[in-house]
């Protein structure tokens, strides 16, 4: 299987139906980051937003929902497929400077994004200036030390220890970590608190 780091190449209609399939993961991810009814969320990357939708479902009218995309495609896709007043999504690449304070969020997610960017680290420094002591960031990427079945091969997949290693320099201490179904892994992460 060849892989792109351009998933519009697959077209989003094909990337959704992954999503989908991935779907009890959401649950998890939802627990890990204690995600309730009023909370503030920044995704990033959501694709064609089957997770987003989740979120938003969540986190209901009371809450808020801001999704950085870089792909105006898939923000239109997510847009017809997924009607929610409380979704913001933003055309933007996380992998570029964030000037601005987009708000205050109880949680950040990146799921399956890291292994689609070019610099992990970029992103990780962007989002340090999003959020605030408070703030959990739940980041769950496809284990290179599960069998290939699904997703990525596996020669394009982070390791946990690397992502660990990058996470550190980057300013932030690992509160939790586990595996998952679906070759996943996940790492929660919060900004390292002053000593």
């Amino acid at each position: 299987m060849e892989f792109h780091k351009d998933l519009s190449v697959m077209g989003w209609e094909k990337v959704r139906e992954r999503q989908v399939q991935r779907l009890p993961l959401v649950n998890e991810w939802v627990s890990i980051v204690n995600l309730k009814k009023g909370a503030s969320l920044l995704d990033i990357g959501p694709g064609p937003g089957v997770f987003l939708n989740e979120y938003a479902s969540i986190v209901g009218e009371e809450g808020q929902i801001t999704a950085l995309e870089k792909d105006q495609e898939a923000i239109n896709y997510a847009l017809r497929e997924y009607k929610h007043s409380n979704i913001n999504i933003i055309c933007w690449d996380a992998e570029k400077s964030l000037n601005n304070k987009l708000g205050y969020f109880n949680a950040i997610t990146l799921t399956d994004v890291l292994h689609h960017s070019d610099s992990p680290a970029n992103i990780l420094g962007n989002i340090f200036r999003q959020a605030s002591e408070e703030t959990v960031i739940l980041i769950a990427e496809f284990d290179p030390e599960a069998e290939g079945l699904i997703g990525p091969p596996l020669k394009n997949r982070f390791a946990m220890n690397v992502l660990k290693s990058t996470i550190q320099s980057v300013g932030y201490e690992i509160v939790k970590e586990g595996k998952q179904a679906f070759e996943h892994y996940y790492l929660l992460i919060k900004i390292k608190a002053p000593v």
